[in-house]
């Protein structure tokens, strides 16, 4: 009786150590399914707000863009009297100290291309934009939203890249992709490289914690 007693203890003694093992397993696997969660947590509030913030900077690179054609200086022939100012909607000289005068330039293929390529990308970053304000309530917006910004930068590389292509008209009088010693690109194409610059910046940093996919 008493050896098997002792067997029984001995048994029933193992059994609770093998059961405190197990809820302590249990536990820690608790404790890790917990890390992993807050973990993935973090990660996805992270990704949220690089989108946010990557995606912030479409609209200063659509002003930039809109601005970029309202202003007629993607050309300027100088700052003395009678220079001539080129742009894609206008083209304004000043003759004589008079009034300034603008007309509507008769513009190359090159150029319209370029204005073409240009308004479609105002139209993607405005769809950029809209996207993300839609996010906030459905969070599948955002991967459209990359998408169509990455468009939008895409256009306006390729109207950077063919404007150039149309310096020889007349106006100018230089070549592709040369002008002459005394003409510079003015301020509007400044402007246009500015939202180019935001365009991928903005891209970049979105993308860098929450790539497409």
């Amino acid at each position: 009786k008493d050896n098997c007693s002792y067997r029984y203890s001995t048994t029933f003694a193992r059994i609770s150590d093998t059961d405190a093992r197990t809820d302590s397993c249990v536990v820690e696997s608790f404790s890790s399914f917990n890390d992993i969660h807050k973990s993935r947590g973090k990660i996805q509030h992270g990704c949220n707000a690089s989108e946010y913030l990557g995606f912030s900077s479409q609209p200063c690179s659509n002003i930039f863009a809109i601005a970029s054609i309202a202003n007629p200086d993607w050309i300027n022939t100088g700052g003395q009297e009678g220079a001539l100012t080129v742009g894609l909607v206008k083209q304004c000289q000043t003759i004589h100290g008079r009034t300034r005068v603008c007309i509507s330039p008769s513009l190359p293929p090159e150029w319209i291309t370029t204005l073409f390529f240009i308004i479609l990308g105002i139209i993607s970053l405005s769809i950029t934009c809209g996207l993300l304000v839609i996010s906030h309530w459905r969070r599948e917006a955002t991967k459209y939203a990359r998408w169509i910004a990455f468009m939008g930068m895409v256009l306006f590389c390729m109207a950077a890249l063919i404007f150039p292509v149309g310096f020889y008209i007349n106006q100018v009088g230089g070549q592709p992709y040369k002008l002459p010693n005394n003409t510079v690109v003015g301020s509007s194409y400044v402007l246009f490289v500015l939202s180019i610059f935001f365009t991928i910046v903005g891209l970049l940093f979105a993308g860098k914690v929450c790539l497409p996919g």
